[in-house]
């Protein structure tokens, strides 16, 4: 499960959200970073700095599966880092995929569902429902609403709206939405290539001009022409054209799921059911090339 990963590369991007979580004041500004503990080898994935050291630090834990031992994970990050900075003003957040995520650990469960200033445990249903009541085109607000949307039609027309916002925001937030926007809609209509799941949701105008779609199309670019112009020669130009595209894109898509795999944001087991099929393709096309050229 990678949810946890993409939700901390979406909170990376735009690290100043957690004010919002939190109801943090407005000014001054936040960076999220890891922090190690070598002497008892512990480490928090989310610990987000504030610029004046006069507003709260916050230390997160993102939940996307059950862990019977998730409240003693986040609440030891807490007290280490409290120890190593006596002065500090820290505060905490637990955020959970779903309620079933939840182990409801007595009695940090209850206080932190108990509306306690800085000591917060959220399901992601309530804390996407609080935000959007702020501000309905949240870009990153809205993206973290795909993971709770199962039935199909409601996904395609959410995918919509959300990659229309997502393009009207600025970087380093745009990037990461964009891809993980991509990495879930693979993930959730699985079978489908790249091309067939953004013809789906009717966004594939817009999508060429982004930078995940050209992230795709341009990795394969190159092997694509070459092979277009190699066919060519023998065969026909226009042959040879359509063919080298077909592989370039092919070979794109199969770049584009390496670096999920490598940035953890896919696992292996995924991997390989999305690879099969487009080595399958590539090795089809490059027999074809073969029989042409005889």
């Amino acid at each position: 499960m990678k949810t946890d990963v993409a939700l901390a590369d979406l909170f990376a991007s735009n690290p100043d959200f957690i004010k919002e979580c939190m109801a943090l004041p407005e000014d001054g500004r936040y960076s999220m970073r890891t922090q190690v503990f070598k002497e008892v080898r512990r480490e928090i994935d989310a610990c987000f700095m504030p610029e004046n050291m006069d507003q709260p630090v916050v230390i997160s834990e993102f939940q996307g599966y059950g862990e019977p031992t998730i409240y003693y994970r986040w609440l030891s990050g807490i007290a280490l880092f409290g120890e190593r900075h006596p002065g500090a003003h820290i505060q905490g957040l637990l955020i959970f995929l779903r309620p079933k995520d939840d182990p409801r650990t007595a009695p940090w469960h209850e206080m932190g569902r108990a509306g306690i200033p800085g000591f917060r445990v959220v399901y992601l249903e309530e804390l996407i429902a609080e935000i959007l009541e702020r501000d309905a085109r949240h870009p990153v607000a809205t993206l973290l609403r795909l993971l709770l949307l199962k039935k199909k039609k409601e996904f395609r027309e959410h995918a919509r709206n959300t990659y229309r916002l997502i393009q009207e925001s600025e970087e380093p937030i745009r990037s990461a939405c964009e891809k993980i926007f991509t990495y879930w809609v693979l993930e959730f209509f699985k079978g489908y290539t790249y091309k067939e799941v953004m013809d789906m949701l009717g966004i594939v105008s817009e999508l060429k001009d982004s930078k995940a779609y050209q992230e795709l199309i341009n990795i394969g670019k190159e092997s694509g022409i070459e092979i277009g112009k190699e066919i060519g020669k023998e065969i026909g130009k226009e042959i040879g054209k359509e063919i080298g595209k077909e592989s370039g894109i092919v070979s794109g898509q199969m770049q584009l799921l390496k670096q999920l795999l490598d940035e953890g944001l896919m696992d292996e087991a995924q991997y390989q059911v999305r690879m099969i099929p487009l080595e399958r393709r590539l090795a089809e096309l490059e027999s074809e090339h073969g029989r042409r050229a005889d």
